[in-house]
């Protein structure tokens, strides 16, 4: 009965707009890790969070059951950056936080206006008083989620949870002893697609902001296991350098804004799939003066394998407990 196998554990997948990546797991835990690996997409087969060629990306998703011997494997997922939407949102006090959901879903349309009509959601509880429970959301269209959710049951996958690759990030971060409470942590993922920005204090996200390249993602090339820009290198200077500006403005906000001055942001987590991130950590050191972590070369395979910073997010999914 304690013979480990490759029947058992679970797929963990992150689905971006140019790439698919796996994490396969034993456990919960990080010695339980066995594999990792990842598949490109090509620009036409996913945008915004939403399938574009259904027919390639199935047989991506087929081609990786097969390669892999995932059939019947319980897995989770991601739900793609692009299509969730984060909101701050107040529910009354009273509420038992199993009425919360239903709560919120009485009030879509009324007091909760969303871009989609019917949506999959969670939430966190960042603060409360006597009279409401202020609450972070999380939402993303139900129809992408069960898109995805009937891909993946079609070849013999089967979909247990859902999640939010910051969340996924902080968790790991957590489980490697590297969070504390006092800090007000600035998680960058700094992709190829976007640069997710999210403040976490007290363990828990306080704020949350996707921005979304404007780069076009077919001029990023797929070459010896990581993305290269091939375009105009004038064009992408200008976009580095405006995120670092959009970095610099949202840390400003958010202790001008939301902590009304009284506190801001005091360290910074860096992880992301850009090619550039020893280029950012050194301007993000020079230009705010912070300690910035990062957790690459930490994570290895049961047999030793060193797991790249591109596939923290899924190394965060893995570890989520049921």
């Amino acid at each position: 009965m304690f013979q480990l196998t490759k029947t058992k554990g679970k797929v963990n997948l992150i689905i971006k707009n140019h790439v698919v990546r796996y994490v396969e797991s034993q456990s919960n835990s990080l010695d339980g890790i066995i594999d990792f690996g990842e598949k490109p997409l090509s620009e036409s087969v996913f945008k915004d969070g939403e399938i574009t060629d259904n027919v390639v990306f199935s047989q991506v998703i087929e081609d990786l059951v097969d390669e892999n011997d995932w059939k019947n494997k319980p897995m989770n997922f991601c739900v793609p950056d692009a299509s969730v939407v984060i909101r701050p949102y107040q529910v009354p006090a009273n509420l038992k936080e199993s009425e919360i959901k239903g709560y919120i879903f009485m009030q879509l349309g009324d007091t909760l206006h969303l871009p989609f009509e019917f949506p999959s959601f969670d939430f966190h509880i960042i603060d409360q008083n006597e009279e409401t429970y202020q609450l972070l959301l999380f939402a993303s269209p139900e129809n992408q989620v069960e898109s995805l959710s009937t891909i993946f049951s079609n070849h013999k996958l089967k979909p247990k949870s859902a999640d939010i690759s910051s969340l996924a990030v902080y968790r790991l971060y957590d489980r490697l002893g590297r969070s504390n409470p006092e800090d007000h942590l600035l998680s960058i993922q700094w992709n190829v697609d976007s640069c997710i920005l999210t403040v976490f204090h007290g363990l828990k996200p306080i704020f949350v902001r996707n921005m979304k390249s404007p780069l076009p993602i077919g001029e990023w090339k797929y070459k010896q296991g990581g993305f290269h820009w091939k375009g105009d290198q004038a064009e992408y200077d200008e976009y580095y350098y405006d995120q670092l500006s959009e970095i610099e403005r949202i840390m400003n906000f958010y202790r001008f804004s939301v902590m009304n001055g009284e506190s801001g942001v005091n360290r910074i987590l860096l992880t992301g799939d850009s090619p550039d991130l020893n280029r950012v950590r050194l301007d993000l050191d020079e230009r705010f003066q912070l300690p910035v972590d990062q957790m690459e070369h930490e994570l290895q395979t049961k047999d030793g394998r060193t797991i790249p910073d591109s596939f923290i997010e899924a190394v965060g999914l893995s570890i989520k407990k049921q």
